[in-house]
């Protein structure tokens, strides 16, 4: 019953009309195309771009357990690597800070690593 009762509006309209809506939608989509193109940063010498960093970053992150900010990642660094890591998630007290520094120093850290929290 409903397709009766819309049918006769959609009669009226023209393949003209047709072809002008989508030339204004081709139109701004278009448009949207270029302002994309001039701020998206581009790939200088083969480096990778602003945006391939984003992405790097955010699969590391993803594939370390973070799946939203602010997150934080507590250790020491042992080359390429973060050892006895404890991630904490959402905005934490400096009580909740302290507790996990003060656990890697007295527990964890390797006396005279230099390894950095």
């Amino acid at each position: 019953m409903l397709w009766m009762s819309v049918t006769p509006a959609f009669a009226e309209v023209t393949q003209a009309q047709i072809d002008q809506l989508l030339a204004g939608q081709k139109a701004i989509l278009d448009e949207l195309a270029q302002i994309r193109q001039r701020i998206e940063p581009k790939s200088v010498d083969g480096r990778v771009s602003d945006t391939g960093r984003v992405a790097q970053s955010l699969n590391a992150g993803q594939m370390s357990g973070i799946s939203g900010t602010p997150s934080f990642v507590i250790g020491y660094s042992d080359g390429d690597s973060v050892k006895s890591k404890k991630l904490l998630r959402g905005a934490v007290g400096f009580s909740i800070f302290q507790t996990h520094l003060d656990a890697l120093l007295d527990n964890d850290l390797p006396r005279g690593s230099g390894g950095g929290v």
